[in-house]
């Protein structure tokens, strides 16, 4: 199984079937799990324009995004910046959501999303009706990142 993490410019770390190194792991591996696949058996690339993942480069460009379609069988997209947060600030919901169609055009049709970094309202209602216009089933996951109801992400999956 291939997930990407977009944003994120460090190397994931599995060590006692747990990761190590990421502050959204609690829901990270709940989605895992949610799925039924073994975290070992997960090939996490990480993607982010700073040094330090696996990957040096801009997850929100074309280039990459067509040089990985198809590829992932879950994106994860914790705490995005950059055009995410960007046309967010600008509240540009067209625009927000043909970058979200990119994003989702990396994944293999049987495949999980996990989306967060909600600043608007309006756009999580409408990121909801996307994915669930793309054939994906929301899932609500057994968890609460840092004790709280801080995290407004949306997981789903499409079997």
């Amino acid at each position: 199984m291939n997930a990407l993490i977009l944003c994120h410019p460090k190397i994931i770390r599995i060590k006692n079937n747990k990761i190590q190194n990421h502050w959204y792991s609690e829901i990270i591996e709940s989605l895992i799990n949610f799925v039924g696949v073994n975290i070992n058996t997960i090939n996490f690339d990480t993607v982010d324009i700073l040094s330090g993942g696996t990957i040096i480069d801009d997850c929100f460009s074309k280039q990459f995004i067509d040089i990985n379609s198809c590829k992932y069988d879950m994106i994860i997209m914790p705490d995005c910046g950059g055009p995410w947060y960007d046309l967010q600030c600008q509240n540009n919901i067209n625009e927000l959501i043909k970058l979200l169609i990119m994003i989702i055009s990396m994944l293999k049709h049987k495949s999980s999303i996990l989306i967060d970094k909600f600043l608007c309202l309006n756009l999580r209602t409408c990121t909801i009706n996307l994915l669930k216009n793309l054939g994906f089933q929301l899932v609500n996951l057994e968890c609460d990142l840092f004790g709280t109801s801080y995290s407004n992400y949306i997981c789903a999956i499409r079997i």
